[in-house]
């Protein structure tokens, strides 16, 4: 065209230049784009597939989380009826120690008896130290109402209310603290709340701090030193001697051996000068 139109053929021939140029850079321009534009593709692709997996993983994570939740459910429900079977059981095994000191009432009470009676009363406190969440219930119960505890299976008597809408009951000589919504009245009208049972058993505090076993065959000598450690001990002695003699050292050793085991005794060693040597054990009781 710009020949036809009679442009000197100098400046046809530059502007052929320019043209083919310009073309060159626009098709690196061109292929560049289509370059980055397949990178971005992948790059996509790969950011999708990573969102799906992080999806299929957060749908895990919510079924887990499901599974948890039931499983905690089903742990503390089987909890709460343990509990239930412990808390019967103490009040049983209480009511047999305060029908036994009853009796002992009756009788010359001997010292490894009171013992035994503590052990038991320990050991039913730590089985009843359970505590059992619950829902709160406005409803208020009036102290001395008569009751029926469902989760004990059982009747009782409202002392008083506590915090958290509990109640503590009385129930046979035992007195627990019950959540309101296990509590249910019955008919039978208030009564007074039942006196606790205080039964009182005294102590002898003169018991001597020495045990002379000299003299005395093995199985005599046991039990006396058994008898003698648990008076000792409930009298407040902080340490004792035990003569045992010298001789064929029989009676020495079971003096050692029973020193080791027993519940009583924090430690012990042969006597020492003034105190008998080795014919005698000194023992610190706890």
């Amino acid at each position: 065209i710009s020949r036809h139109l009679g442009l000197p053929e100098t400046i046809l021939e530059q502007s052929e230049k320019y043209v083919g140029q310009k073309d060159t850079d626009l098709n690196k321009i061109i292929n560049k784009l289509i370059k980055q534009t397949t990178e971005l593709d992948v790059k996509l692709e790969q950011v999708n597939q990573k969102n799906q997996e992080l999806e299929e993983k957060l749908r895990d994570i919510d079924l887990e989380r499901v599974r948890l939740v039931r499983e905690r459910n089903q742990v503390m429900k089987t909890a709460e009826e343990e509990a239930r079977k412990i808390i019967c059981t103490a009040t049983k095994k209480m009511d047999a120690v305060l029908d036994e000191l009853n009796e002992m009432k009756l009788r010359e009470v001997k010292l490894h008896e009171i013992a035994e009676i503590k052990h038991q009363v320990k050991e039913i406190k730590d089985e009843a130290k359970i505590v059992i969440e619950t829902i709160p219930d406005d409803k208020e119960l009036e102290p001395h109402s008569q009751v029926f505890v469902e989760n004990y299976d059982c009747y009782g008597t409202v002392i008083k209310k506590t915090k958290q809408n509990k109640y503590d009951v009385q129930i046979g000589n035992a007195q627990i603290s019950v959540d309101r919504k296990f509590l249910r009245l019955t008919n039978q009208p208030a009564v007074e709340a039942p006196l606790k049972t205080t039964i009182e058993v005294s102590v002898k505090k003169n018991v001597s701090p020495t045990l002379d076993l000299r003299g005395f065959r093995y199985e005599e000598a046991s039990e006396r030193l058994e008898k003698f450690l648990e008076d000792a001990a409930y009298a407040g002695l902080h340490q004792v001697s035990i003569i045992h003699g010298f001789g064929t050292g029989v009676i020495r050793e079971m003096v050692v051996n029973f020193l080791k085991t027993s519940a009583h005794v924090e430690s012990f060693r042969f006597g020492g000068a003034g105190e008998g040597g080795m014919g005698a054990t000194v023992a610190t009781l706890k």
